[in-house]
């Protein structure tokens, strides 16, 4: 079970647990999907994501004079 797991992850490296869950129930694997999180966490196999982009609003880095909060 655990090289099935190993052969798809990295065949696929952009695939989470859930999607090779996924794999291995088309495959005739019947495997929960925990024991496939675990195993890929084992393993190591499981996908980094990378941060979405979002830009910045404000420049703190400005040469103005900082007005106090009179509020």
């Amino acid at each position: 079970m655990r090289d099935v797991i190993q052969r798809l992850a990295l065949a696929n490296r952009h695939y989470g647990y859930r999607r090779i869950g996924a794999l291995l129930g088309r495959e005739g694997w019947q495997v929960n999907h925990k024991r496939v999180l675990r195993v890929m966490g084992e393993d190591n196999l499981l996908c980094l994501r990378t941060r979405p982009f979002v830009p910045r609003t404000t420049d703190s880095r400005h040469s103005w004079r900082v007005v106090p909060n009179l509020a």
